[in-house]
């Protein structure tokens, strides 16, 4: 793990959590006092936030966390099996766990009281943060994988790599109110600044922005 000034961009200091690919950082959330970086196989390895040390390393569970949220005094993560768990972090142990499908939850957003999981079949589910039941969800989001990029006002953007496409849906409703094709490859990652939604992919060469109004 790398902690990078984000005003020079160098590089302060170096955490080494692992030693080769079974020990892969699949996710990362950081809240006030620590970074929780995810480790395959169910780890979570707790980092001081201030003094960049590791405070401890917690076996949670046997199925890898693909993504990794704070919410209050839980963390909520989207594991390879299909499950939503809800993580205390005091304990560092599963409080509660909801199974959503019998595939990965490849990442999720959580707005206000309402965690958005995108699941690997093609379904994307809103829960109760509080209470841990699926309230909505809506089936064949796009043709192929996708990911959630997250709440802009009253909607939800989701954007599929191999399809080479962003949707925008209601929020509450989950109805499509339109779909933007752009040209992606395979994977990335994307985050929401403002009305700005920035969007990296295996086949661009820097950083895609797109504005949201």
């Amino acid at each position: 793990m790398y902690i990078i000034d984000k005003h020079e961009y160098n590089v302060k200091k170096v955490l080494e959590l692992g030693t080769d690919l079974r020990s892969d950082i699949c996710g990362m959330a950081i809240d006030e006092k620590n970074i929780y970086a995810c480790i395959r196989n169910g780890t979570i390895t707790v980092i001081d936030i201030k003094e960049m040390h590791i405070k401890g390393i917690f076996h949670i569970s046997n199925r890898s966390f693909w993504d990794i949220h704070v919410f209050n005094d839980y963390l909520v993560g989207g594991n390879v099996n299909g499950e939503l768990v809800l993580i205390d972090k005091r304990s560092m142990k599963i409080k509660e766990s909801l199974i959503l499908n019998n595939k990965n939850i490849h990442n999720i957003v959580i707005d206000n009281n309402l965690i958005y999981a995108a699941g690997q079949n093609k379904t994307i589910y809103i829960v109760d943060a509080n209470k841990l039941n699926c309230i909505n969800k809506k089936r064949n989001i796009h043709r192929k994988m996708f990911n959630c990029a997250g709440i802009y006002e009253k909607e939800l953007i989701t954007i599929s790599y191999p399809c080479s496409e962003i949707s925008f849906w209601n929020k509450e409703t989950l109805e499509h109110r339109k779909t933007i094709n752009i040209p992606l490859k395979l994977f990335g990652t994307t985050y929401i600044e403002k009305n700005k939604l920035y969007i990296s992919s295996k086949n661009v060469m820097g950083i895609i922005v797109c504005i949201l109004d």
